[in-house]
């Protein structure tokens, strides 16, 4: 049970943090964590921490399609908890 609400303090967490995002490309980061957490798969404070910093700045194409990625819908339309759950934001 207290892993549950640390997941879910995570997860709120990341929302308080998604509109601090300096682009959309950081955005994405917290998207896909947020979705993963949906997903049931944990995502550390240290993983996202270097999403973020991976991508505090990117160049304009990649802009350009975490732009196409940066909404929820998005980000459920395109992969699956079996896609994220192969994935990790850090490098």
């Amino acid at each position: 049970m207290r892993l549950d609400a640390r997941h879910h303090m995570a997860m709120l967490a990341g929302m308080l943090l998604l509109p601090a995002c300096d682009n959309s490309c950081q955005t994405l980061c917290v998207r896909l964590a947020e979705y993963r957490e949906e997903c049931g798969e944990p995502v550390s404070s240290s993983e996202l921490d270097a999403c973020l910093d991976d991508w505090s700045s990117p160049e304009g194409s990649d802009l350009k399609v975490c732009r196409q990625y940066n909404t929820a819908e998005v980000v459920r339309r395109e992969w699956t908890c079996e896609d994220l759950n192969l994935f990790r934001l850090e490098p």
